[in-house]
């Protein structure tokens, strides 16, 4: 009688258990896919076209990501001139879908033949709803050392092209932006004689004023 009293009671916490451990599996939600690449691999977008995200800047709205990259397309030693900037969207940062060229080359101007445009970073202004984007605007030479901006009501473009200059009077290449939590922009950029600078945004965004005192952090490039 004890030996079938102990088996029932075996059974019973057995029952017990499968009941606490199906409830458990129930309540725990599944795991989203793994996505990933592999480093040193040519990355291709959705269309398996190899993507032209060199000098990425990315910027999130709602549950989607949008990347922007120099177009290498082609590019060789003899000819690295600029061509245009493309716009891919994203919602794991993984799988990239191309939604076209945020920023053509022209006939002429900063945006012309034989010129250098890098790096476009973008920002969302909220109060002027406005996508601003910033690139590095150079000569050949890289002599010129400038920033560009251009603009656009919708993320990927296309934007406008509002033309260049110096931040503050100060050279600028290598770059990229951040934005607070309050809303404040900020441009951060290589300035070769006096290290990484970085600057306060006016509030729409498209020109830079200084900060109390500007930064001047490092003689090194920080990216």
């Amino acid at each position: 009688m004890s030996q079938w009293i102990g088996m029932r009671v075996r059974a019973g916490a057995v029952a017990v258990l499968a009941a606490v451990l199906g409830a458990v599996l129930i309540a725990v939600p599944a795991r989203a896919a793994t996505v990933g690449f592999t480093p040193g691999k040519a990355w291709q977008d959705t269309s398996g076209a190899a993507l032209q995200l060199h000098g990425l800047g990315i910027v999130k709205v709602g549950a989607t990501w949008y990347g922007f990259g120099e177009d290498k397309t082609g590019e060789s030693s003899a000819d690295t001139s600029f061509q245009d900037i493309p716009c891919y969207a994203s919602t794991d940062l993984a799988n990239w879908t191309p939604r076209g060229r945020a920023l053509v080359r022209q006939a002429s101007g900063d945006l012309g033949p034989n010129r250098v445009v890098e790096r476009p970073k973008v920002l969302y202004n909220a109060s002027t709803r406005t996508y601003v984007m910033y690139l590095h605007i150079d000569s050949p030479s890289y002599g010129d050392a400038k920033v560009g901006v251009a603009t656009s009501g919708t993320p990927c473009g296309p934007y406008t092209y509002r033309g260049s200059f110096r931040p503050l009077g100060q050279l600028s290449r290598d770059l990229g932006l951040f934005q607070d939590s309050d809303g404040t922009g900020y441009l951060l950029s290589e300035d070769r004689a006096n290290g990484l600078r970085i600057d306060r945004l006016s509030a729409d965004y498209l020109s830079s004023t200084p900060l109390s005192p500007s930064c001047r952090t490092t003689k090194h490039r920080p990216w």
